[in-house]
């Protein structure tokens, strides 16, 4: 009877395992997917546009930065409900593109250089960093943002933030140190 009884209950010990073991698969398989399908949810997100389809004020920005003839591609990019219009152009030869938010706020600007225009500190240091790297396109990045001091929870804070509202950076403030963690006092 006890051998039985042993039995019975390796038997259900073991259903219980297999089963537990398929939903955690199972689960697994879910959430691999679920993360799947968000990873690619930035693209999903992405449209392309005429020009003439982007806001005026997003127009209105770009013809201070160059003709609009000179526009290449619009992508009109909404992520967390905020729309930004990447548009990529031609100035001067050379390969540009503008992030504008939907007011018409430039928030960032990148053209394609030519690697001989680096400063040569810069490059200097990129070869001796990676010695063996092969260079492939370089572009000059000019980002907008705003820092604003604050006092959050009685500490002194300097916020970074965009014109669409992104925040980018929070550092706290409170020691006598700069933004950089360097003590001022010398």
């Amino acid at each position: 009877m006890k051998q039985n009884f042993f039995n019975r209950t390796q038997n259900h010990f073991l259903k219980t395992n297999a089963l537990a073991i398929a939903l955690l698969a199972a689960a697994g398989g879910i959430s691999a997917l679920t993360f799947a399908t968000n990873f690619g949810d930035e693209e999903k997100n992405e449209v392309v546009i005429k020009f003439t389809e982007a806001p005026a004020a997003v127009q209105a920005a770009l013809s201070k930065l160059t003709d609009a003839s000179t526009v290449t591609k619009v992508i009109k990019e909404t992520d967390e409900g905020i729309t930004i219009y990447e548009i990529e152009f031609t100035k001067a030869g050379l390969k540009s593109s503008a992030d504008i938010s939907a007011a018409g706020d430039v928030m960032e600007i990148e053209t394609t250089v030519a690697t001989t225009t680096l400063p040569a500190a810069a490059m200097a240091a990129l070869k001796k960093e990676y010695p063996n790297a092969t260079l492939g396109d370089c572009s000059l990045v000019q980002k907008t943002y705003f820092e604003m001091d604050m006092i959050i929870d009685g500490k002194k804070r300097e916020v970074k933030f965009d014109a669409a509202g992104n925040i980018e950076d929070e550092s706290d403030k409170s020691d006598a140190g700069d933004k950089d963690g360097n003590d001022k006092k010398q």
